[in-house]
């Protein structure tokens, strides 16, 4: 581990510290580990001015980069996966907050723009604001999760999806922007078999299908 600067406080630590690179700096901050937290890849954690705090529920399956700053909590519930490299950007005191057992891959969250955006008369309309993720969301691959977005239990994002308004529990939500396309739904982290389906994988079985033709002889 590359730790940058003594005045980052660390709670605790990684089960696997030397399987990946894990890599914290910023003049000061926070990560607190719960227990069993182990590294998928490799780890940044970046914290900006005003410094934050990273915690880590029990069993989280950690890899991605954190970018904290201005007093922000990014917190990663108990038994979470980061299943590949991840985003996660939270300044201006707005936080990033996931449930437990969720999981994510490939995908950004981010409270902020990271430029301004003003009125005629020179105010900034653009505020930061925080990101909510219940227990159980499955964020696929190449998810964006905009600023103030909450994300009900038990819900799926399509992959390639970009969430900007806030979605209920038990729904898929997919597109650009983000739309549900089917309710009332759960979701497993194993593929669990169709009950309709054989081994086939269309719904016929094998004693349905016709016997193989024997070859023909060349002459």
């Amino acid at each position: 581990m590359n730790q940058s600067s003594k005045n980052i406080a660390l709670k605790g630590r990684v089960s696997n510290p030397d399987a990946y690179e894990l890599d914290i700096s910023g003049p000061h901050g926070e990560v607190e580990f719960g227990r069993d937290v182990v590294l998928l890849g490799r780890t940044r954690i970046r914290f900006r001015e005003g410094g934050g705090r990273l915690v880590l529920g029990n069993k989280v399956q950690l890899q991605g980069f954190f970018d904290i700053g201005d007093g922000s909590t990014v917190r990663i519930g108990a038994a979470s996966k980061i299943n590949r490299q991840c985003k996660f950007i939270a300044l201006e005191g707005a936080c990033i907050h996931l449930g437990r057992r969720c999981l994510l891959s490939n995908a950004t969250l981010r409270t902020c723009d990271m430029h301004s955006i003003l009125d005629l008369e020179g105010n900034r309309i653009n505020p930061s604001r925080s990101i909510t993720l219940e227990n159980k969301v499955w964020l696929a691959e190449n998810t964006y999760v905009a600023k103030g977005v909450s994300i009900g239990h038990d819900t799926v994002i399509a992959a390639n999806s970009v969430v900007t308004k806030s979605i209920p529990p038990h729904v898929i939500a997919a597109g650009n922007p983000a739309r549900i396309v089917r309710s009332d739904i759960s979701w497993h982290r194993k593929r669990l078999p169709i009950p309709t389906q054989g081994a086939t994988g269309d719904g016929a079985r094998p004693e349905d299908l016709p016997a193989p033709r024997e070859p023909k002889h060349q002459r």
